[in-house]
């Protein structure tokens, strides 16, 4: 075979085929179909509509991990009690050892079921050490937090409080407590 003649072979030769378009050659349906374009849904929305929903767990906390990429993103979360009991809501940004890390200066606002605002807070104090203020907010819900069906719906509106020096766009945790603790005390009247 002449080397003019490999080439022309190896021109000639049936282009490489994938399993699925074998199965397609040979009339036999793939067992794959192509999905559909998918979008993360983890990342709170920015409106009341699309809040993300806390669930508080038995001891009537909820937690939730995320990022403020800009100072112009604004996340939304909604959670709901069954009773009125003192509430805690904190922005607590995740601070690193590097004083030139990705820090985040919280800013929360808490609305109640109607889309009211109950109160905002920002530079509550230093809460995890380090150099950001971390946003909290407490209150106590009163009768007119209540909705129609008996419950205390809530919404919290957790953004960035100042531009990029060095504390615009980071992680942080949202920590909602809906319950308080109660102390009792087991001492004489005399304590």
């Amino acid at each position: 075979m002449t080397k003019s003649n490999t080439r022309s072979w190896w021109n000639r030769r049936s282009p490489r085929r994938s399993p699925a378009s074998l199965l397609d050659a040979a009339g036999i349906a793939t067992p794959f179909e192509q999905l559909e374009n998918r979008m993360l849904l983890s990342d709170p929305g920015s409106t009341f509509a699309e809040a993300q929903e806390l669930i508080l767990d038995g001891n009537g906390q909820a937690t939730f991990d995320d990022q403020l990429p800009d100072t112009t993103d604004v996340d939304m979360y909604k959670f709901t009690m069954s009773s009125p009991d003192f509430v805690t809501v904190l922005a607590d940004a995740i601070n690193g050892g590097d004083a030139f890390d990705d820090r985040v200066d919280t800013q929360v606002s808490v609305y109640d079921y109607q889309f009211n605002l109950i109160g905002t807070s920002k530079n509550s104090g230093k809460l995890t050490g380090g150099t950001p203020m971390d946003a909290w907010y407490g209150f106590v819900p009163t009768d007119a937090h209540e909705d129609s069906g008996g419950n205390y719906t809530f919404y919290v509106a957790v953004s960035a409080q100042n531009g990029p020096l060095n504390g615009a766009a980071g992680d942080y945790t949202i920590r909602v407590d809906g319950q308080s603790t109660e102390i009792v005390h087991t001492g004489t009247s005399d304590e």
